[in-house]
Parts: structure tokens; sequence; C-alpha cells
């Protein structure tokens, strides 16, 4: 895909059934081997691309029909 795996790709483990690591850090006694930051931190310092807004309007097609 062209992603840079050390720059631009991180690596969080995550619990969906019991939300560690989500928005609180996961309990050493749970995860001893991470101590990085957490899933919400991670989405917090992404950095928004600039926009023109002046530009073209671009509209994702999601799904079309055929008869």
């Amino acid at each position: 895909m062209g992603y840079d795996l050390e720059t631009q790709i991180t690596w969080i483990p995550i619990t969906g059934q019991m939300g560690d690591n989500l928005l609180k850090p996961v309990d050493k006694n749970v995860c001893q081997w991470y101590n990085g930051p957490t899933f919400f931190e991670v989405l917090d310092s992404c950095k928004i691309p600039t926009r023109n807004p002046n530009g073209p309007v671009r509209i994702p097609i999601m799904d079309k029909l055929k008869e």
C-alpha cells in the first residue's frame, strides 16, 4: 500500500470486549510489555491535512445499483 511501517503505522494492543487501552492505559499486570499511548491518544495526535475551502467537492460513492 505504500505506507512506511516505521513512521506511518502505530501498533496498539487493545481489547474490544473490555475496552483496555482505548481511553485509559492498559494495566501493567495485563500487558507488561506495552508502555505506549492509548488508542485515543494516537487519534488525538494525528495531523489533520489542510483542505482548500474553494476546491472541488468530493463525495465518495459507497455503493451502486444495477438493474
